[in-house]
């Protein structure tokens, strides 16, 4: 499994907080690898298993800025 970035927001005040960060998981030793890649950090993208790669499309963050494509290969 792998999960990328997202947001938090903190109620009463509703702070948010960005993700650039992820991991993978191995269920078979029970563990996380940490993996960051992405500048600025994404939440509410397209993604896609190929099989093989992760491909992220779209996305917002706190900046007018969009994340045109990436890829991440485990």
């Amino acid at each position: 499994m792998v999960v990328f970035g997202g947001l938090l927001s903190d109620p009463p005040t509703w702070d948010t907080t960005w993700f650039a960060d992820g991991g993978e998981y191995d269920p078979t030793t029970n563990t996380w690898t940490p993996i960051g890649w992405c500048d600025p950090p994404r939440a509410g993208y397209a993604a896609v298993w190929t099989g093989s790669r992760m491909l992220l499309y779209g996305g917002d963050n706190d900046t007018p800025t969009w994340l045109r494509g990436r890829r991440f290969t485990p």
